[in-house]
């Protein structure tokens, strides 16, 4: 039954010290090098109570002092690098506590994203692995300038943070070890190698009980492969990876993660399959993805983060039951009411059930999110109702509308260009043609790249007109949200 939740049951052969040496290394292999001061100091907060988490996990589970020193190396390492950065000013006081008091939350939100971003347009042979320390270090964007009276501290800072970096990966790397010999192990699958480099598939080769190896491999594979059938295997890769976790509500969260990616996956079968159109559904893999929502909400049935909502209202819309889905959409809506794909998801099924007006209101409100596939909305048959009993309007909604005005100067004139269509205009390319007589100018407005819908552009000392008239004034342009 498509609303019957797999059930997810840790493997025979899983070891709870293979995995604790493999979530380590995954933290260590996500280490952000980003200049983006948010994300950066989010993803030390959910690491920070990850780690802790295990580390925990480790005392009250017995688990011996060699798991307990890497842990303990990687959370003084975790401190002392976001020091490090707040030292820089990449990131202040106010973006860590802001992100602290998230993360309890949302202890893997942003992890979908963050591992697409991660391997975006990757290849099987890409190299990867946990050495990557003195990128990460120095890899600060330039941009982040350091005064001079600083560079002194700042050097010795970061020689301290190689020091300490160099502490706990030599840490892992003997527990991983002392351990593969103790409770004999493949060589290798602890990971940890001094090996260099691996492509994702040797690693999974190496690392057969590794989830994190195999879910990244599922990733990687499903974004190469562009098929339904790609994602479904990746989807099917990354529920066996749900079941290298082991047992126990302190490892539910890591079930819950790779359950999710499967869950994405899945639903990005589907998505081809009906060309991006709930009406296009059920496809052959509707049931499935179904079942793998129903799957997360199994092992997550507090949802705090809105993921499994969000997912079970897509599923469902593809299966036909838009009364259902809606009703599943609005319990996310409190986490996801902002994002412009879900605002029209939302439109969708709102126009699928004849809410027309809703349909209306909510397509604006993704507009003003900053939804730009202007063409999508066009040709999506999920808007048919909106299209065909509000005409005049889906055409407000849907047609580029730019309204360019002179501004006539002592020498020279200037051009403002107003949008009035209802959404953004991006990789605006825009000429205005003027005859006076038998004199024309052909003027390019390429100060203005793109302009927010209500705004406008002032592309300035663009031309120089005599006696302030004209004739005749064209504006030509194309821009991404142009049919052509």
């Amino acid at each position: 039954m498509a609303d019957t939740p797999f059930v997810i049951r840790p493997a025979a052969d899983v070891d709870e010290r293979l995995f604790l040496l493999n979530a380590l290394q995954d933290i260590y292999e996500g280490w952000p090098s980003s200049d983006d001061a948010g994300r950066t100091a989010g993803w030390f907060a959910r690491t920070r109570l990850t780690a802790g988490n295990l580390r925990s996990a480790i005392a009250s589970h017995s688990l011996g002092p060699e798991l307990a020193q890497a842990y303990d190396d990687c959370l003084n390492l975790l401190n002392a690098y976001e020091t490090y950065l707040k030292n820089l000013g990449v990131i202040d006081q106010r973006t860590v506590d802001k992100a602290q008091s998230g993360a309890a939350e949302a202890i893997f939100d942003g992890f979908l994203e963050g591992v697409k971003e991660k391997f975006k347009g990757a290849t099987d042979s890409d190299a990867r692995d946990a050495g990557i320390w003195e990128a990460v270090i120095t890899g600060v964007k330039k941009a982040y300038t350091i005064n001079a009276d600083r560079q002194a501290a700042i050097a010795a800072e970061k020689q301290r943070l190689t020091a300490q970096v160099n502490t706990a990966m030599a840490s892992a790397r003997a527990a991983a070890q002392r351990l593969t010999i103790a409770r004999g192990w493949q060589l290798a699958e602890a990971g940890f190698e001094n090996s260099g480099n691996l492509a994702l598939a040797e690693q999974v080769r190496r690392r057969p009980r590794d989830p994190f190896a195999l879910a990244n491999l599922a990733v990687d594979r499903a974004d190469q492969g562009n098929s339904p059938d790609a994602a479904v295997t990746s989807a099917d890769w990354c529920a066996r990876a749900a079941e290298l976790v082991p047992t126990g509500a302190e490892y539910d969260g890591f079930r819950a993660r790779f359950v999710a990616e499967a869950v994405d996956l899945g639903l990005s079968a589907v998505n081809i399959e009906t060309n991006f159109a709930y009406s296009g559904g059920p496809s052959r893999s509707t049931p499935r993805a179904l079942s793998l929502t129903r799957t997360y909400l199994s092992i997550d049935p507090g949802d705090e983060g809105g993921f499994g909502h969000m997912e079970l209202a897509r599923a469902l819309a593809f299966s036909g039951r838009y009364r259902e889905a809606i009703d599943a959409a609005d319990v996310a809506a409190s986490n996801f009411g902002r994002d412009a794909g879900f605002a029209v998801r939302y439109a969708k099924l709102m126009s699928l059930t004849n809410s027309l007006d809703k349909a209306d209101q909510w397509l604006t409100y993704a507009y003003s999110l900053g939804l730009k596939d202007i063409n999508g909305v066009r040709a999506t048959p999920d808007l048919a109702n909106l299209r065909a009993w509000r005409p005049q309007r889906f055409a407000e909604l849907t047609t580029v509308r730019l309204r360019p005005e002179i501004v006539w100067g002592l020498m020279f004139d200037d051009v403002i260009l107003h949008n009035d269509s209802a959404f953004d205009v991006t990789n605006l390319r825009a000429t205005m043609f003027i005859r006076q007589g038998q004199r024309t100018w052909n003027v390019s407005l390429g100060q203005c790249t793109s302009i927010r819908a209500g705004g406008t552009c002032k592309a300035v000392n663009v031309m120089s007109i005599p006696d302030d008239r004209y004739d005749q004034a064209d504006l030509r342009y194309d821009c991404d949200q142009v049919v052509h």
